[in-house]
């Protein structure tokens, strides 16, 4: 056993070491869905709108660093990092927003030959959850994306008490594919992934 294999055996154990758990969850090209009626409209937005932005800043909550929450989006739409904005279709009031991003995590290693997305801040307002919107604006993303890229996976990772999120995905056809734990030690940071066969998502 080499010196790394007993610092990863040892830091979730240390007192002053916070150790997070993902859910690793993946959706391939071949299995993905596809839906032909939404109740949402769906636009594809790789350059900045400012009303998708302005309404995309507003919605998140009050709580967060609204300066830092601005700066992040507006370097996506920088980076033209694929956002997908589900409004709704009658009011045109945003419903919800979910990015999917080409810069993701090096640890699968399997996946660096081909072209993968992640999934990022995936957020339905409060007052349109639980009619299934979530769902919904993931199918449609994932399936735009993969037809308009040589995308062949789609990831994601999900906080294991995140159990909503992971149902949506669910809904949407991803399965996990394994887990990642990240430990924290001050600003430093140290993860690790384990693959888990055929696990059947409910």
């Amino acid at each position: 056993m080499n010196w790394k294999t007993c610092i990863k055996n040892v830091l979730p154990w240390l007192p002053f070491v916070t150790t997070d758990r993902y859910h690793i969850v993946e959706l391939r090209r071949t299995q993905c869905h596809t839906v032909t009626e939404t109740n949402i409209s769906t636009c594809y937005r790789k350059a900045l709108c400012e009303t998708d932005f302005l309404d995309i800043t507003d919605a998140f909550p009050e709580e967060l660093n609204r300066t830092e929450i601005t700066d992040r989006i507006k370097k996506r739409f920088q980076d033209e990092i694929p956002c997908f904005v589900a409004r709704n279709k009658v009011t045109n009031e945003l419903i919800g927003a979910v990015w999917l991003n080409p810069q993701g995590h090096s640890f699968l290693q399997e996946h660096a030959a081909q072209p993968v997305y992640w999934v990022t801040n995936l957020f339905i307002r409060s007052k349109f959850q639980g009619n299934g919107m979530g769902k919904q604006l993931l199918i449609v993303a994932v399936q735009t994306l993969f037809q308009e890229t040589r995308c062949e996976a789609v990831l994601s990772q999900i906080h294991i008490k995140r159990i909503s999120s992971l149902q949506i995905h669910a809904h949407a056809g991803f399965q996990i594919i394994g887990e990642y734990r990240e430990s924290h030690i001050g600003n430093y940071w140290f993860g690790e992934f384990k693959r888990i066969i055929n696990h059947k998502m409910q």
